[in-house]
């Protein structure tokens, strides 16, 4: 197994996680790149699916009351 294609476990705080999601969802807004299906747009999609649904399945209380902070209105 490669570094690549290795499943890494990290350990983030729910503000770093509504970062990163914010950050990708900001970038991916008009890339042309993304919107070809690609490895590029399927690991984002895979970031995407796999830090929402930590912030899902949190069973304390979001400080703002939004389940999804860092979704861009």
């Amino acid at each position: 197994m490669t570094f690549e294609t290795s499943v890494h476990n990290v350990r983030l705080t729910g503000n770093e996680i509504s970062t990163i999601l914010y950050c990708l969802e900001g970038y991916i807004q008009g890339n042309e790149e993304y919107d070809k299906v690609s490895d590029f747009s399927l690991d984002v999609d895979n970031i995407f699916s796999a830090l929402e649904e930590v912030a899902d399945n949190y069973q304390g209380e979001f400080k703002t009351g939004d389940t999804m902070p860092w979704r861009i209105a």
